[in-house]
């Protein structure tokens, strides 16, 4: 919400009533939810299926940043998440340009998001070596583009563009 926020007040874009209806919101995510997904099925193993929260659905899956942002800014056009791992923020991107270049909308809001560091993602991806292993300096284990990189950092974060 924030970052969306932010890229409206950059992009001077106003949402109301004469164009709400031709701007969409399109947006990655990865994984989504995983934090919440452990803790219910803990709590469900735990304290049984009636302590699982009314949100724990809504708190779990991807497609809610996309709801989100329409709802609470305004934004009344195509609605859209796409779940395609690490390239879900860039499908995203290229879902609206289209639908730009279509005519389909005049604007989206689009990016990526995501919330997944927890154990079992930490775990997940550490068990198919798909993290970096530069501990003596963590401050350079991303280099994505470095030809002696060893693997991804994790994190969490949103990408917002108009």
């Amino acid at each position: 919400m924030a970052a969306t926020r932010m890229a409206l007040e950059d992009a001077r874009l106003e949402i109301n009533e004469s164009n709400a209806n031709r701007i969409g919101v399109v947006t990655g995510c990865g994984l989504g939810g995983l934090g919440i997904m452990e803790d219910t099925i803990l709590n469900v193993a735990t304290k049984g299926p009636k302590r699982v929260s009314p949100f724990f659905i809504p708190m779990m899956i991807g497609n809610m940043a996309p709801g989100m942002i329409s709802i609470h800014f305004g934004a009344k056009g195509p609605n859209l998440s796409f779940a395609t791992a690490c390239a879900a923020g860039t499908h995203a991107i290229g879902d609206a340009g289209k639908r730009i270049q279509h005519g389909t909308v005049d604007a989206r809001i689009t990016g990526g998001t995501e919330a997944v560091v927890s154990a079992t993602a930490v775990a997940g991806f550490n068990a198919m070596k798909a993290l970096s292993t530069r501990n003596d300096e963590p401050e350079k284990a991303s280099r994505p583009f470095d030809r002696d990189r060893d693997g991804c950092v994790i994190g969490e974060g949103s990408g917002i563009l108009i």
